[in-house]
């Protein structure tokens, strides 16, 4: 497949540009290690109770499309401020995957 705006194959240009001509769409998150298996696995028994209620906050108040979580591979999580308890923490990037005209 070529692109249109620039005539490289799909192989020669970035994951984020293949998922926005495949009509991906996205919300990106910077997320603690510790609420990633509750996000991904709804695995909550790693979670205290301040944690779980910080987590089900921060999930009713996402936009409300349908879609799954995919995590933005860097190589490398970084020390920042968590979406979720707005602490800081070793965070990943994690994205909230929808298709476009879903979550606009």
């Amino acid at each position: 497949m070529i692109d249109d705006d620039t005539g490289e194959t799909l192989e020669s240009v970035d994951k984020d540009k293949v998922l926005l001509l495949s009509g991906w769409n996205w919300y990106e998150y910077e997320i603690a290690g510790q609420y990633l298996s509750a996000i991904f696995n709804d695995d909550w028994t790693g979670l205290d109770d301040r944690e779980g209620r910080e987590l089900q906050d921060f999930l009713d108040s996402l936009p409300a499309v349908v879609g799954h979580w995919d995590i933005v591979e860097n190589g490398e999580n970084e020390f920042g401020l968590c979406d979720v308890s707005g602490m800081r923490a070793n965070t990943e990037t994690v994205r909230l995957m929808f298709k476009t005209g879903e979550g606009e």
